[in-house]
């Protein structure tokens, strides 16, 4: 508790001091702030700087940590951060698993054979990319079974609405393999 106070009262001491450091922040120019801060090493994780600079926030949030200087690290702004890494992680999963089988269907199921390198290519690359995303993220691969068929039906939409492949057949079900090793190992896909 700062300066003994406890309960209620603690919060109105925190707010009050909060607002002080707002107060002087406003009077000085934010370059000077900044520069004052940085100069120091003084870096302070506000939410203002997290909106102003996002790299000196993230860097000046780093340092707090490391300092174990908790009582100074904009923790509102570090919690949705840390959130939207894991929305981040996730969408990338279903782009990239969405776009390997789109490709994955052209290749198999169109006509269009000058274009079929760049598909392979395009699907080598993203089970390189996959393969990646998931040894950083293990836990994603429970997150590949619940979307895997959604992104199917996705890569399918797409083609269809579009008017270069709306003359050729796809499959309503998935014709390829769902689990994560059989997808991102296959090498031959027009048998």
């Amino acid at each position: 508790m700062m300066g003994g106070l406890s309960g209620p009262l603690f919060f109105v001491d925190l707010i009050l001091k909060i607002f002080s450091e707002l107060q002087k922040r406003r009077s000085l120019s934010s370059n000077q702030f900044l520069g004052d801060r940085i100069g120091k090493k003084e870096i302070i994780s506000s939410p203002m700087l997290a909106t102003n600079d996002y790299l000196l926030w993230l860097e000046g949030t780093i340092d707090l940590l490391k300092k174990q200087n908790y009582d100074r690290v904009d923790w509102e702004n570090l919690i949705e951060e840390i959130e939207s890494l894991g929305r981040s992680q996730r969408r990338e999963l279903r782009n990239r698993l969405t776009t390997m089988l789109e490709h994955c269907l052209k290749l198999c199921y169109s006509t269009y054979t000058q274009d079929y390198r760049g598909w392979t290519e395009t699907i080598r690359r993203s089970q390189r990319e996959l393969q990646d995303l998931l040894e950083d993220s293990p836990s994603l691969k429970q997150y590949w079974e619940e979307i895997f068929l959604d992104c199917y039906a996705k890569a399918i939409k797409s083609l269809r609405e579009n008017r270069d492949y709306q003359s050729f057949s796809f499959p309503d079900d998935c014709p390829f393999p769902q689990q994560i090793n059989q997808i991102l190992q296959k090498t031959s896909w027009r048998e």
